[in-house]
């Protein structure tokens, strides 16, 4: 499973609120919802800057761990955060 490190962030109310319905629709916790739309959108922005070789070694990497989280378990539940 992937390891966690509590931090403290400060959002809007606006945002706050729309990350906490999203998460629900999702059913993930807030934390859950907020770390995949950090890996979402920031590898996004990252990934063009990187050669092809790199690109495909971190792909793998991530969808490893996205794995790990969304069935760690072994009985196919989805990790709550």
């Amino acid at each position: 499973m992937a390891t966690t490190e509590k931090v403290s962030l400060s959002l809007d109310t606006g945002a706050l609120i729309l990350a906490r319905r999203a998460a629900e629709i999702e059913g993930l916790s807030l934390s859950a919802y907020m770390s995949g739309l950090v890996k979402k959108y920031v590898w996004a922005s990252q990934r063009p800057i990187l050669t092809a070789d790199e690109q495909a070694l971190t792909d793998e990497r991530i969808a490893a761990l996205d794995e790990q989280e969304l069935w760690n378990d072994k009985e196919g539940h989805r990790a709550t955060g």
